[in-house]
């Protein structure tokens, strides 16, 4: 894979480069972990100092360098809420009071989809259906 390498936005452009040169020049000092990088894909380089900006990334996402950083996978923090249950009831409960004051039958069935939405988001988050699932199960 060959990239073209610049240390800012408005740097000129060095490339297309192999990986063995971009590790050379970083052994060098001439590149640093600042530097951005696109991939060569073909384009000329005037498409690529007018393309769009998130053509552009950070040198340090080039695999088999030394700034190479491993991406971590996202995780959700543990401390986070699952649902927010009452939120759910009640707009589940505005719904349905809506639903059965709508004339219109498309607008009630819309109604009502939303809320049995609703009640069942509230009915997988509530700890009680836990419970009655986790009897069964040892039942």
């Amino acid at each position: 894979m060959h990239y073209y390498v610049r240390k800012d936005p408005s740097a000129a452009l060095e490339g297309p480069v192999s990986v063995e040169e971009i590790n050379e020049q970083i052994q060098t000092g001439k590149i640093t972990q600042d530097f951005l990088a696109s991939s060569d894909l073909g384009d000329s380089t005037e498409v690529l100092v007018q393309g769009r900006k998130c053509d552009w990334f950070s040198i340090r996402r080039i695999p088999n360098t030394p700034f190479h950083e491993q991406e971590l996978p996202y995780e959700k923090p543990s401390d986070a809420p699952k649902s927010r249950p009452k939120k759910n009831i009640l707009v589940a409960i505005g719904l349905l009071t809506a639903a059965i004051g709508a004339e219109n039958t498309y607008l009630k069935i819309t109604f009502w989809v939303l809320a049995l939405g609703n009640l069942w988001e509230y009915l997988e988050s509530s700890p009680f259906l836990e419970r009655v699932l986790r009897r069964n199960k040892t039942a």
